[in-house]
């Protein structure tokens, strides 16, 4: 059978599933000149050479034109082709590219001459660069880009309060929020925690000169900074209760008073409030005030999901990275990177794929020791103690997850260390948090049986 061997190389399920079909896009990067995207709505696109400095594209005949710098002609195809016992190009079609002159082409750093092609693969022409991305991947989602809101609400005086687990990435959203307001004044993040509850008042308001011991000059205020552009409010459960008063005054007249001083002024600072924290658990709590949580809640409320709920965002934040660092996941880190719950959400992902593009070797990141130590944390450390109490089931499906990726992702070897069958093996790992198992898992297990 033609293409067998890039086939077995992938693997059937694998390229069902991460396979360039109908629909997705291309992201064209000639060597000289700007990036194109298109989208592969036909059955068979044509890359040839061209003495010219840019990309030319053909509508009618699927012809695109890349820059060369080379003297021999080269010339690739595109072309879709039925995967699977249907012969249904439509559903069941993957993109395999073919060299067409005996020149090879590099695949993720890789010469070839023909092989089929993954979502995340990056395929080399010369000096052209061909990137390919789902169609559901290459939207901008409101999740993980811009502020999470219409251009009108974003353009509006209205106040917001973010509200989520650590790293969620609210500080982002907030300058976001500031950006795309387009607001001539500046951004300022005021992080309530990190000050003692005796500073708080003066970063906020500012001070006179000789308001207090140590006060040898005025100081301004965050408010009064941020005039006439954003003031954001992170950690707003850390603001002391008696301070609380004072900023809903400024909240209802626009007017702030420094500390020791005798004249209000006016600031039009747009404030954004941002807590990881139940407020309404601290109103009942009485450790924050009523009429003072009902103001910063009035205006627009956005609940930010952790990570470990919106597989989406983390795939759409992937695919945002490999496009801004030139990189691609192997499908091992790709579903490693899908399942594991990040407790420390957006910032935790973005410090570990910087951690692996600094140590990798090429442009194609791999599962390595460094995920494998994700995994013991995460075991060593329950998740989420006071949220979650996990069953025997549960502790048993994740014990066998970590020793699975542990020994390679080996079927056999995992069950001899921890004492059960091959068969209690392949159960464990087919029942997943969720009930259900990937078609690219039970390939897999089958494969090893």
């Amino acid at each position: 059978m033609e293409y067998t061997f890039r086939a077995q190389e992938i693997g059937m399920a694998s390229l069902n599933n991460h396979g360039v079909r109908l629909g997705d896009k291309l992201v064209i990067r000639p060597f000289q000149g700007k990036k194109k995207q298109i989208s592969l709505n036909r059955e068979k696109l044509l890359f040839s050479s061209s003495c010219a400095g840019q990309i030319n594209l053909n509508p009618c005949s699927g012809a695109i034109s890349l820059p060369s710098v080379g003297e021999k002609d080269w010339g690739f195809q595109l072309h879709l082709v039925a995967v699977g016992r249907k012969n249904e190009i439509d559903q069941n079609g993957r993109y395999i590219l073919k060299s067409n002159h005996g020149v090879p082409f590099k695949i993720n750093g890789m010469l070839a001459f023909e092989s089929f092609i993954e979502r995340g693969d990056v395929v080399e022409l010369e000096y052209n660069q061909l990137s390919f991305l789902s169609c559901s991947e290459s939207r901008k989602s409101k999740d993980s880009n811009g502020s999470g809101f219409s251009q009108k609400i974003t353009n509006s005086e209205i106040s917001i309060l973010y509200v989520g687990e650590t790293g969620t990435g609210k500080t982002y959203l907030a300058h976001q929020v500031h950006l795309e307001s387009g607001r001539a004044g500046n951004f300022v993040h005021l992080n309530l925690s990190s000050f003692s509850p005796s500073l708080i008042e003066s970063e906020l308001f500012g001070h006179i000169k000789g308001a207090f011991t140590g006060a040898i000059r005025e100081k301004q205020g965050a408010i009064l900074e941020a005039s006439q552009g954003t003031l954001f409010l992170d950690e707003i459960d850390s603001l002391p209760f008696e301070l609380q008063t004072k900023l809903l005054l400024f909240l209802d007249s626009k007017m702030v008073r420094a500390v020791g001083g005798f004249q209000s002024k006016k600031s039009d600072a747009r404030l954004i409030f941002a807590s990881g924290q139940n407020l309404e658990k601290l109103v009942n709590q009485k450790e924050m005030r009523k009429d003072f949580y009902y103001r910063i809640s009035s205006g627009m409320v956005k609940q930010l999901e952790p990570l470990r709920e919106n597989k989406r965002r983390i795939a759409n934040f992937c695919e945002a990275y490999c496009l801004d660092k030139k990189v691609y996941l192997s499908p091992q880190l790709e579903k490693f990177i899908l399942e594991f719950s990040w407790p420390g959400n957006l910032r935790q992902l973005i410090g570990h794929l910087d951690k692996k593009y600094v140590l990798s070797k090429g442009p194609r990141l791999e599962f390595c020791s460094e995920d494998s130590v994700l995994i013991n944390e995460s075991l060593s450390l329950p998740e989420y103690e006071e949220e979650e109490i996990l069953t025997i089931s549960e502790l048993k499906k994740r014990h066998a997850l970590k020793t699975y990726y542990q020994t390679g992702r080996n079927i056999k070897a995992s069950a001899k260390v921890l004492g059960i069958t091959a068969n209690t093996m392949r159960t464990l790992m087919r029942k997943t948090k969720d009930g259900g198992a990937t078609e690219d898992f039970e390939f897999k297990l089958e494969k090893s049986s």
